[in-house]
């Protein structure tokens, strides 16, 4: 038996084989018939607490320490996608073998230089393959390019007449202390920004936010680049030295990680080998500038808007040194322990108790999670639906006088992981669902980080749905005050919802379990119950998301209650207050 395993963006001809199993095509049998949710549930269980067994064992040593910052505690988040990845795909391929028993199992020859960030099977299969299968390479006949490109003429300029302005408005400032530093995403505070004293904030960031830059000088934020602080000559040479340091360390280490009977350390070690002989001396160059900044500045709290990626836990970590209080200020409803833990931070802002019950329930302590309520709902809480919904209606083209349905899923972007499947399949069943329902405007919101217009795009013209609406880059929490309904799959959009008291429908068992005892959300989790509550909702006859607002809010929001950006601002401000 001939089989052809595939993957994203690669198309061959079926016809040569018995059986053709692709990662990303609905034309070919996908992997999902070979792995279900609570397979990948376990897999994922298995892959964290592994890995982090196997950082752990390797921090204690101190073996990869710069500066006061353990380099591979700040990796720890783009390994587990690398693990995750190659987890699962190792998993496919020994169900395949299991059920199929193919005599020839054919892969692509990868050729796009990416086998190492995005694992491909050819990275690693032959390792798994047992004797009696001949593994055999083919070329791939088409290549299909899915990213969508756009290209922006004079961001240079702009960039240079931005940066200049940013100097000479931080030279215009009065001499002050800096006491408060936030590395966030200007757009997730702005009303916390307010209830902050300016002169008391730096704004830091890695390159100038152009998008951001007339609200910057109209409120006379402080803002501050990375490569603001310079870094000597000979530490810069000294880099190049750490960064062969550390690999040879990595490579010569004994500590294994061992799930079944498969040795998986060789190919950690190849990927952060060769992640780190291309970025590592940036990295390290990063933790130099951050002592420089808050060796210059007195820095008594930092918020940030997650710990995990590198530069945040680094920032974190430098922090620590010079007894500068760290926070994380949620800002997104969590599905994955990887988003949030293991907290480097010493303290996470959560917004409410359901968000403290799930952290607790992985682990997190007690003492570390702070419940503030969400910063970012404070900014439309007394701005009318009606008013929104109008301006969304002029921006995007839409009638007035006809409901918005506004439908959002977790990211979609190619190369994740290969469960992303499931998530296309539950959009199709969404668009498939509402179409059905005539006088309605539909939106699709795409995650920030997916650049997948095209795909999507696909999708609406095989299923003749040209008229719906797909956007990106529209102001969310505008989309959730102003819309009519929302439909979430595993979206923060949920919340957003919940936080206008806007009806909002779920489409996936795990969100709906989860906030079962609020009793806000609708369930729509198969087409049916979508379409008969899609139906309730457009004739008035749901009330649920009205009446048990009050009892919700406070359960996932602190209650709604204008205060959370003030209390924020209280805790950043004075952050020897949680000593006592």
């Amino acid at each position: 038996m001939r089989i052809a395993l595939i993957e994203e963006g690669s198309k061959i001809k079926s016809s040569e084989f018995d059986k053709v199993i692709s990662f990303s095509e609905d034309s070919y049998v996908n992997v999902s018939d070979y792995l279900n949710l609570n397979d990948f549930n376990e897999i994922y269980d298995t892959v964290y607490s592994n890995l982090y067994l196997w950082i752990d064992q390797l921090s204690n040593k101190n073996s990869f320490i710069y500066s006061g910052t353990d380099i591979l505690k700040a990796y720890g988040k783009e390994l587990f996608d690398f693990f995750m990845n190659v987890c699962q795909k190792e998993y496919v391929v020994r169900k395949v073998i299991e059920r199929e028993s193919p005599t020839e199992l054919w892969i692509i020859k990868n050729d796009r230089g990416d086998g190492i960030k995005h694992p491909n099977l050819d990275f690693f299969i032959s390792d798994f393959i047992p004797s009696g299968i001949s593994l055999k390479y083919f070329v791939q006949n088409q290549k299909e390019n899915l990213r969508a490109v756009s290209f922006r003429g004079g961001q240079s300029y702009l960039i240079r007449i931005s940066d200049l302005a940013r100097n000479m408005l931080n030279n215009l400032r009065r001499s002050g202390k800096s006491n408060i530093l936030i590395f966030s995403d200007l757009n997730k505070i702005p009303v916390l920004f307010e209830s902050l004293n300016g002169r008391d904030v730096m704004f830091l960031r890695e390159k100038i936010p152009l998008r951001f830059m007339p609200y910057i000088m109209k409120n006379g934020v402080n803002l501050k680049l990375l490569s603001d602080f310079k870094v000597s000559v000979g530490q810069k040479k000294n880099i190049g030295e750490q960064v062969n340091n550390f690999t040879d360390r990595l490579n010569s280490s004994t500590e294994r990680i061992i799930i079944g009977s498969g040795d998986f350390t060789p190919y950690i070690k190849k990927y952060l080998t060769a992640v780190w002989r291309k970025e590592l001396r940036h990295s390290l160059e990063s933790i130099l500038q951050a002592h420089v900044l808050f060796k210059k500045y007195r820095i008594s709290s930092l918020l940030v808007d997650e710990d995990r990626s590198k530069l945040n836990n680094l920032l974190v970590q430098v922090a620590s040194q010079y007894k500068c209080k760290s926070y994380v200020n949620g800002h997104g409803d969590p599905f994955h322990k990887i988003g949030v833990l293991p907290l480097s931070a010493d303290y996470m802002f959560v917004w409410g108790k359901a968000q403290k019950k799930l952290l607790n329930e992985w682990g997190l302590e007690e003492g570390k999670i702070l419940i503030t309520g969400c910063s970012k709902y404070d900014k439309y809480l007394n701005t009318s639906s009606a008013l929104v919904k109008k301006r969304i209606c002029r921006d995007l083209k839409l009638s007035l006088s006809k409901p918005i349905v506004l439908i959002a899923t977790c990211p979609l972007k190619t190369g994740r992981n290969i469960w992303k499947h499931i998530a296309w399949s539950k959009l199709e069943e969404i668009l498939t669902a509402v179409d059905k329902i005539m006088g309605v405007q539909t939106i699709i919101k795409l995650h920030p980080g997916d650049n997948i217009e095209l795909q999507v795009h696909k999708l609406l013209n095989r299923l003749n749905l040209n008229k719906i609406r797909v956007i990106k880059d529209y102001d969310s929490l505008s989309l959730a005050k102003g819309v009519d309904i929302l439909i979430i799959y595993r979206s923060t959009f949920a919340i957003d919802g919940l936080a206008y008291q806007k009806p909002v429908i779920l489409t996936d068992e795990y969100t709906m379990d989860k906030y079962e005892t609020v009793n806000i959300f609708y369930d729509g989790t198969t087409q049916d119950k979508l379409a008969d509550v899609l139906d309730s909702i457009l004739n008035g006859l749901a009330r649920r998301h009205i009446e048990c607002w009050r009892a919700a809010a406070n359960y996932c929001l602190n209650g709604m209650d204008k205060e959370a950006s003030k209390d924020i601002a209280s805790i950043l401000t004075v952050p020897s207050a949680m000593d006592n």
